[in-house]
This record gives C-alpha cells, sequence and structure tokens, in this order.
C-alpha cells in the first residue's frame, strides 16, 4: 500500500475534499483554517491561499513545554518526580505499604499519577497528586531509605515541594485556556478574552510570588525592636551579678 504523501500539494487536495464534503454541499465557503505550524502545512495553505490561524492550545502546549524544561530546577523535580512515581507503578509491595501509610495518615487511599512527557496536562496532573499526598510520600521515602540503606529512590526535598506548587500556579490558568478553547462549540472570537484572562491569571500568580518574597526578605532581615534589645542588654549583667551573689551566699553557709 502506498504511503500517502504530506507534501504542500497533496495536503491541500485533502483540505479541498473536506471542503467539499461539507461547506460546498451546504453553499458556505471555507474562511480561516486552524492549525499548528507544522513546516508542511503552512505551505498547502499558502498554496491555496488560505487565511491560517495557529492553534492557541498549540502555542500555550510549546509555552509550557518550555517552562517546563528551562526554568531552573524545576527539570531536576520533574526527573525525581517521575521515578518516585514509576517506583509505585512497577512494584505491588511498594503501592501496598504506600497505601497502609495512607490510610494510617487519615489520607485519601489514591495511587500517584505516572506523566506522559509529550502531554504537559499530565504532569500538572502528576504534580496535583503528588502535592496532595506529600505527607505520605514523605513518609514511605524516609522510611524506605532506613530500611534499605539505598539512596537510589532519593528523596524529594523541601525545594522540590516549593517548586511543584509554584510550577501548579503558573499553570494552572493555562490549563483552564487550554480547556476553554478546546471545546467543540470553542470559536476563534473567544481567543480575545480568554487571552485577556489568562495575562490577568498570570500577572495576579506573579504578583504574589514577589509580595511573598519581599515579606521573607523584611522577616529575615527586620532588626530587633529596640525594647528587646535594651533589655538582652540589661539582662546580662544582671543575671550575672545574679548569679554572683548567689555564689557568695553559698560560699558563706558552707563557711569558706
Amino acid at each position: 500500500m502506498k504511503a500517502e504523501s504530506h507534501t504542500g500539494p497533496a495536503l491541500l487536495s485533502a483540505v479541498n475534499a473536506q471542503v467539499d464534503q461539507w461547506l460546498t454541499l451546504h453553499q458556505l465557503e471555507i474562511g480561516k483554517v486552524v492549525c499548528d505550524n507544522g513546516s508542511n502545512l503552512l505551505p498547502a495553505l499558502n498554496l491555496g491561499k488560505l487565511t491560517h490561524v495557529p492553534c492557541t492550545a498549540h502555542v500555550l502546549n510549546l509555552i509550557v513545554q518550555r517552562f517546563v524544561y528551562k526554568y531552573p530546577g524545576l527539570l531536576d523535580v520533574l526527573k525525581q518526580a517521575r521515578k518516585v512515581c514509576g517506583h509505585f507503578r512497577r512494584s505491588y509491595m511498594a503501592m501496598a505499604h504506600f497505601s497502609d501509610i495512607q490510610w494510617r495518615n487519615n489520607m485519601p487511599v489514591r495511587r500517584l499519577i505516572c506523566d506522559s512527557p509529550t502531554l504537559w496536562n499530565s504532569t500538572l496532573l502528576m504534580f496535583y497528586r503528588l502535592l496532595q499526598q506529600e505527607k505520605a510520600v514523605n513518609e514511605y521515602l524516609y522510611d524506605r531509605g532506613a530500611r534499605t540503606a539505598s539512596a537510589e529512590l532519593g528523596i524529594l526535598f523541601p525545594r522540590y515541594w516549593t517548586l511543584m506548587r509554584n510550577a501548579c500556579k503558573l499553570m494552572h490558568p493555562i490549563e483552564e485556556v487550554t480547556n476553554l478553547v478546546s471545546r467543540t462549540e470553542g470559536t476563534i472570537s473567544d481567543l480575545i478574552p480568554f487571552v485577556f484572562f489568562l495575562e490577568l491569571a498570570l500577572r495576579r500568580v506573579l504578583d504574589q510570588a514577589v509580595n511573598e518574597r519581599e515579606e521573607e526578605k523584611e522577616e529575615l532581615w527586620s532588626p530587633s525592636p529596640p525594647e528587646t534589645a535594651l533589655s538582652s542588654s540589661l539582662a546580662g549583667p544582671a543575671a550575672t551579678l545574679a548569679e554572683e551573689s548567689e555564689e557568695e551566699e553559698s560560699e558563706e553557709e558552707c563557711g569558706f
């Protein structure tokens, strides 16, 4: 069987066949074509003088993929998260032990989710489930490390959990917009309000992160109140004098 050609003219012919079947039959004309930026698709649309509209879901996917693989430290978190989630998929005993930890801590008994490298929303779901089961995951990892004295599986450090939370905050509004533009009844006219909503949501997340960072700096570098510093400076000599007085009284009672 001869493989179908994916050249520009062949793709344009396939598009025209669909137009004849679905539009021309009802006396309709093709308006704009929504698709990704494939190197073989764009020449086909240019050849047919068709207007191309980039697929919003595809564009958002590229943005998130770049964020996941380029954001400092997040790739290490992703690798460790996949290692931990894959560990339970491969071992029934590990899953049974993990379920027992969940039950003892009155937590929902749920399996961890392994993501697909090509689907960023599955990575978001994996992070969501890990954060939901953070206490049980940490208890299992520490318990396993103590029993086996092995660093093969490793642990999820506190900074890893922080990065996961921050990544989820950023990816959540992108997931919402992706779901909205992927609806069957979605239209091109939805794009402007959706993009506007996404920009506002991301700005809100970033502003909150900046405010939290500033508060942490203020708490870290804030000087001690004058009253506290003065009390401490006065308490030192007073305490020393009291101790010396007690020692003198003790020596007199002992006859020294």
